[in-house]
């Protein structure tokens, strides 16, 4: 599995990337940061949340922030709470975001959270396998990449 490290401190936030070699996370709020509205400066918050604040402070304690959904499954929210952004622990103090997607009228979706789990098992195969790829920066910092 191949992931890309978006911030090193004391905490490592990896995104997950896929078959191309993309990461729909960032992918979703880049798109999101063109939209040119409020939704906007929410998508570049998340960016600088993800790449900034936690790896130095860990995880946002409010709960307008971050919720557990259960089975070890969280989520980061947006301010607004437009759109979400699954991820979960992993040992030493790693964050793994899974993937991210607008909120709909119906809330959060179950196949969004069996999305993140079955991405958690791949995971969790791949670390015990050996078989984790992390690219990014190995400094601390954030990721500055395209």
């Amino acid at each position: 599995m191949r992931l890309l490290r978006v911030g090193k401190g004391t905490w490592d936030v990896l995104v997950v990337r896929d078959e191309r070699d993309r990461c729909q996370v960032l992918d979703f709020l880049k798109q999101l940061g063109r939209a040119g509205d409020r939704r906007r400066k929410h998508a570049e918050r998340m960016l600088a949340i993800l790449g900034d604040y936690i790896p130095y402070h860990g995880p946002p304690k409010a709960r307008e922030m971050t919720k557990d959904l259960g089975d070890g499954i969280r989520e980061f929210r947006s301010v607004a709470g437009e759109f979400r952004v699954y991820w979960f622990y992993d040992r030493d103090r790693v964050i793994v975001c899974t993937h991210a997607f607008e909120k709909d009228e119906q809330g959060d979706r179950p196949v969004e959270k069996r999305r993140a789990e079955r991405i958690r098992l791949e995971y969790q195969r791949a670390r015990e396998t050996g078989e984790l790829e992390v690219s990014g920066p190995e400094e601390e910092g954030p990721y500055e990449g395209k």
